[in-house]
């Protein structure tokens, strides 16, 4: 049996919910329930269903190179519910990324 995501429930019901800030939850631990690939502007981007410590879900987006190849790995069917925390990286090239430990 095959579960409906969550942003796809939100959609049917018309939730006009608006991605937060990933900066907002740099370094904060929260559980990553669930995601999805979207084509953007810009390329691809990425949608994060996440729990924080309060128990509270907020939706995140980003398009950071570094996170998407790494979810890209990821079945959410399988891999999901897990814990993850957001931070900031100094690439090989000195450039500062996201990614996820």
């Amino acid at each position: 049996m095959s579960e409906k995501r969550i942003i796809d429930v939100l959609r049917e019901r018309k939730v006009a919910i608006e991605p937060e800030k990933l900066e907002d939850f740099e370094g904060k631990e929260l559980v990553l329930r669930n995601f999805q690939f979207l084509p953007g502007t810009y390329g691809e981007y990425v949608l994060l269903d996440v729990i924080d410590d309060a128990g509270q879900l907020h939706m995140l987006s980003t398009g950071g190179m570094s996170i998407l190849r790494l979810l890209h790995e990821l079945d959410p069917e399988t891999d999901l519910p897990a814990p993850v925390k957001f931070v900031r990286v100094t690439s090989g090239t000195g450039r500062k990324v996201w990614s996820i430990v």
